[in-house]
């Protein structure tokens, strides 16, 4: 996918999570509508990560390019997008991919609860 930004500085940095069998629109689908923004006078940086920072392969099959990983994004963020996976328990039980949505959570200024909330089997 590789890093989406407006021409000059961005107001906004967004930081889109991407993970194996991540359902593919739910990463694309944020990406086009904030950089289509941009087009109308907004200023998004659009950039996608992964716990590791290597491409994953979506739930389709769809290898995704990253822009790297956590230690790659400025201290502070404007959104945190986590798009969705159909093995949702698969994903809740990634410890790498808990911990980068805690500390993406953390630095944004909007996103994901700090504290998730519990997930019943």
């Amino acid at each position: 996918m590789g890093r989406v930004a407006p021409r000059g500085r961005a107001d906004h940095v967004v930081a889109v999570v991407a993970f194996d069998g991540v359902q593919l629109l739910d990463v694309t689908g944020p990406a086009e509508v904030l950089t289509t923004a941009n087009g109308f006078g907004a200023r998004y940086e659009v950039r996608v990560v992964s716990p590791s920072g290597a491409d994953v392969r979506t739930s389709s099959g769809v290898r995704v390019g990253v822009d790297g990983a956590l230690a790659g994004l400025p201290a502070r963020l404007g959104t945190v997008v986590v798009p969705g996976r159909h093995d949702w328990r698969r994903a809740v039980s990634d410890q790498d991919l808990l911990a980068l949505v805690e500390e993406l959570a953390r630095r944004s200024a909007r996103g994901p609860p700090s504290t998730p909330p519990a997930v019943s089997p």
